[in-house]
């Protein structure tokens, strides 16, 4: 839960601060060869235009890829961030081709006994 002056911010507030917080020139020199002092895109109306800045989604989407890398069961998963596990399986599991497949054969193998 997030609070600001008045109260609980709103959707576009969170938004904004999500494209500030991201912004490398927070943390580090800008990518882009800007000064912060004078860059447009570190106002909060334009935050978003700044290219290295990452949108609210796209946290959303690495949030929910950690959580399946940690073995979190999709189902505990999908009742956390409110999609279906289809849905979380399709669009936002951002798993690279080898856990995939490993997923897939632990899966598969699971009935098998192998060491017998």
């Amino acid at each position: 839960m997030f609070s600001g002056r008045q109260g609980r911010p709103s959707e576009a507030t969170i938004r904004a601060w999500t494209y500030q917080a991201t912004q490398p020139c927070v943390h580090r020199n800008c990518p882009h060869d800007k000064k912060r002092a004078t860059c447009d895109w570190t106002h909060r109306n334009h935050a978003s235009k700044c290219p290295s800045s990452r949108s609210p989604h796209q946290i959303r989407t690495g949030s929910i890829t950690w959580h399946c890398d940690r073995g979190l069961p999709i189902e505990v998963i999908s009742e956390r961030v409110n999609a279906s596990p289809d849905v979380i399986k399709r669009f936002y599991d951002k798993a690279d081709q080898l856990r995939k497949m490993e997923e897939r054969r632990k899966e598969f193998t699971a009935d098998f006994d192998i060491d017998s």
